[in-house]
């Protein structure tokens, strides 16, 4: 699929944004078109976005009005760990068992990853 067979068959409501954004004029039409899209085009779910993860929801458009401001700040105060905390909350509220912890950044980039997929042993 082309670029403009996939603007054509978006919802009307968000082809002039999809257009911007692909045209490469504003950083801030790709960071909406591609919130935009994640939601399935609707702005209400945009702006109550609840993916912590996602490195762009700082910036996400169709912020309530109290949660726009100059900078943004960070999604999560504390980072994985306290994501990883809130989901053991609700499982122990739930009676399951803990998910295991979030990986370190040297088990996704160093050698823990390579370890457990068998490279570098002789």
């Amino acid at each position: 699929m082309n670029v403009e067979d996939y603007i054509a068959d978006a919802p009307l409501s968000a082809r002039g944004i999809l257009a911007r954004a692909f045209s490469g004029e504003s950083r801030a039409a790709a960071i909406k078109a591609k919130c935009l899209t994640c939601s399935n085009y609707e702005r209400a779910e945009a702006a109550g976005c609840r993916v912590f993860t996602c490195p762009l929801h700082p910036y996400r458009p169709y912020r309530r009005p109290w949660e726009q401001g100059g900078t943004p700040e960070p999604a999560v105060k504390g980072g994985l760990s306290a994501i990883q905390g809130a989901v053991d909350a609700e499982l122990s509220d739930a009676g399951a068992t803990s998910v295991p912890a979030a990986p370190s950044a040297e088990n996704i980039n160093g050698a823990g990853v390579a370890a457990r997929a068998g490279f570098g042993e002789e």
